[in-house]
């Protein structure tokens, strides 16, 4: 209101920038005394006739934050993102779907899994997809429904499911992001990927997460090649609880070797989608305890991302990108 009584011009772009950096804050999870904070700092630039719009603007997202949301959206959305979140987060990608600005107007707007959280042990889910639970809570494999049905059509396979499940009687889907799906002939982890970078990019785009300081881009010469070899070296954390760990980014998130020790407890505030996490890699024998009472990975393991490794690392919520560093002490983010 601030902004259209005072200046009243380029409103959209402004809003955009706006929505950009509520949008960022919401998926990175800042507090209400940093978000209030930082809206009273942009009151008082705008007092002081700053540009909105340049580089001096608090408006404008960090090249640091930039990274960590585009890291959220590759990683587990459903399970590390909050449900308001990943609900605005598919609302406003249905919304770049249509081109425009939808009104839902219903009372229940649910997220749901193509690939089922639970396949049964011989349904076609198995077939396709060999490690489900590397795809399953990513957002290629999401989709809104106007009201929650019949549970156990859930699992059902993906034809079947996709006409009694995601379709209403009329045929018709309200959100464009099931409609996608629905059109879709088949769900493997081919299509599911191309889904997650389509879907990724549109969220890049309109939230402007193309870095300003990128150091792969091609005009960098020398330099570009440098930071390419130097995002595969090996990163490592140590922390309190007997956190001892070595990883180093890959192409589908992050791996932690063999012989890392985790955190032999956790924070009280510690997310129920990493608890779940930690109890399955236990149950599954991925751990060995040690005297300390720490956790020894008995083998190599790929996390969604580097931000989850590290909480499950450590024991607590973490930006990975700003706890994994080398040996030299630079961050996985100033490797980005």
């Amino acid at each position: 209101m601030y902004y259209i009584h005072e200046y009243n011009e380029k409103l959209d772009e402004f809003l955009n920038l706006l929505e950009q950096f509520a949008g960022s804050s919401m998926v990175l999870r800042k507090n209400f005394n940093w978000r209030m904070s930082k809206y009273s700092q942009i009151l008082r630039q705008m007092k002081k006739r700053v540009d909105m719009f340049s580089e001096e603007s608090l408006l404008k997202v960090s090249d640091d934050d930039k990274r960590a949301v585009l890291e959220k959206l590759n990683g587990d959305v459903y399970t590390e993102l909050k449900d308001t979140v990943r609900r605005y987060v598919l609302l406003r990608l249905d919304s770049l779907l249509t081109n425009g600005q939808p009104f839902y107007d219903h009372s229940v707007i649910t997220v749901e899994h193509v690939l089922p959280q639970t396949p049964k042990k011989d349904s076609e889910w198995l077939v396709n997809f060999s490690n489900p639970d590397d795809y399953v809570h990513k957002l290629g494999n999401l989709v809104l429904l106007i009201r929650s049905k019949n549970s156990q059509a859930r699992n059902y396979d993906f034809n079947k499911k996709k006409t009694s499940y995601f379709q209403p009687k009329s045929g018709v889907t309200t959100f464009a992001l099931t409609t996608q799906v629905v059109q879709e002939r088949e769900w493997t982890p081919g299509v599911l990927e191309k889904r997650q970078e389509t879907l990724i990019n549109l969220m890049r785009n309109a939230w402007d997460l193309h870095l300003t300081n990128n150091r792969s881009s091609p005009n960098n010469g020398d330099k570009n090649n440098n930071s390419k070899k130097s995002i595969y070296e090996k990163y490592f954390i140590n922390a309190a609880r007997g956190a001892n760990a070595l990883g180093t980014p890959v192409s589908n998130g992050f791996k932690v070797f063999k012989g890392s020790l985790f955190a032999g407890s956790v924070s009280d505030s510690y997310q129920q989608g990493y608890v779940d996490l930690r109890e399955k890699l236990i149950d599954q024998g991925m751990f060995i305890t040690k005297d300390g009472g720490e956790l020894c990975l008995v083998d190599d393991y790929i996390f969604s991302s580097a931000s989850t490794a590290a909480a499950l690392v450590m024991g607590r919520s973490a930006n990975g990108l700003a706890e994994w560093k080398t040996a030299s002490g630079e961050l996985l983010r100033d490797n980005g």
